[in-house]
């Protein structure tokens, strides 16, 4: 297999597959009774605990200040998106299942600034990142009427 079919299965399917659980495992600590507060602290400790083993157990260097800048908002973005979800659920009641897609049309906005900042454009082929592109805007829309 090659290197870039490698990248994609764990970089991209097996992921997928871990973040469908926790969209799953995200409703089902509201439904025990975790509050957005008590959902970002259990998880955020199991995440920074993980991370940290990680960190001491790969022996990586101690990162500059633009580093842990960047790592920080980066936590930050994801605690906004993450609590919003939790309050939708805990909430509104909203549906897991119609969530989940809508707020995976991130991947249009990380395309963007991928294609933008990073210069992606020179890698893709262009046409089917549009179809690509217009199936998730239309996925999404279909998944919010279901």
């Amino acid at each position: 297999m090659s290197t870039r079919a490698w990248a994609l299965i764990v970089g991209g399917v097996i992921p997928a597959v871990v973040l469908g659980c926790f969209g799953f495992l995200q409703k089902a600590s509201v439904k025990n009774g975790a509050t957005p507060a008590v959902f970002m602290t259990v998880a955020g400790f199991t995440i920074g605990l993980c991370g940290l083993v990680h960190w001491l157990g790969g022996g990586a260097a101690v990162p500059g200040w633009r580093t842990v800048l960047v790592c920080a908002a980066t936590g930050l973005a994801w605690f906004v998106g993450v609590s919003l979800v939790v309050v939708a659920v805990q909430r509104f009641d909203a549906s897991i299942s119609q969530l989940t897609p809508l707020y995976n049309m991130n991947t249009l906005v990380v395309v963007a600034l991928g294609m933008l900042v990073y210069a992606e454009h020179k890698d893709v082929r262009p046409l089917p990142l549009i179809v690509g592109a217009v199936l998730v805007i239309l996925g999404g829309a279909l998944v919010a009427r279901a």
